[in-house]
Order: structure tokens, then sequence, then C-alpha cells
């Protein structure tokens, strides 16, 4: 099994390519830090609005940090497999059971099931390519 590509998921890669359950977590953490504010401040004064836009600021710009940390999420693509590693358990998926979509770039169906990859564009180009090889392959 040659390994073609290997990469954990940088900051700036899980910032723009976020699964919607993430962004619903994301959501309701911003939600409860206004609504804590709202127990410390007037929602019409200058420092409420202040702490609106930092709470925001802050969910967004630790919450990649956040889950680096905790999901460490790891892709491998190998000659015939796409390796899914979160929270230190792998999930191996045949490369005949991954497809493109018509969504976003990083969107895949994976058995299935369309979900997003949190990957590079270069490992994307591999992805794609080896994907075209698969469907050339099978067509002979």
């Amino acid at each position: 099994m040659k390994v073609i590509r290997d990469e954990y998921a940088d900051y700036k890669t899980i910032f723009f390519r976020k699964s919607m359950r993430y962004k619903v977590i994301e959501t309701l953490v911003f939600i409860a830090l206004v609504l804590i504010l709202l127990g410390f401040v007037e929602p019409s004064t200058t420092e409420f609005k202040v702490g609106a836009i930092s709470a925001g600021v802050l969910t967004l710009g630790l919450s990649p940090l956040l889950f680096k940390l905790i999901v460490r999420p790891r892709h491998i693509l190998t000659d015939n497999e796409l390796i899914l590693e979160r929270y230190g358990k792998q999930r191996v998926v045949a490369l005949g059971a991954v497809e493109e979509t018509n969504d976003l770039r990083f969107f895949y169906k994976i058995e299935g099931k369309k979900m997003p990859l949190m990957i590079s564009d270069d490992f994307i180009a591999d992805l794609d390519s080896k994907l075209d090889q698969l469907k050339r392959e099978k067509k002979r």
C-alpha cells in the first residue's frame, strides 16, 4: 500500500471547510456567550456591542484551534483507500466508495453519505485524479 498523501488539517483548512455540525456547535457557543454577556451588561450599551463582536471573533478564531487539538483530523490517501482519522480512530474507505459531488470542491460522497473533508487543495487534486483513474479503469 503506497501512501500518496498524508496530511493533518491546518487552521486555514478547518476555518474554511467546516461541516454543518461544526457550524451549528460554533453558533450555539456564540449564542451562549452572548446570553452570558446579557447577564452582566445592558443590551443597548456600547460595552454589550463590543462584547458581542468580541464573542464572535473569539468563537470564530479559537474554534479551529480547539477542533484541531481535540479532534486531530488526519487524511491519508493511498493507492486504493482513503483513511479518515478523527479522535485517534481510523476509518478506512475504499476509493471505490468515494465519489465527487456537484457541491463545493471539498464535499465527497463517502459510502453514499455526503460529507466535507478538511483537506488542502493539493490533497483534493490528488484525490480527484485518483478517482478519475479508477473510473477509467472501471470502463475498461
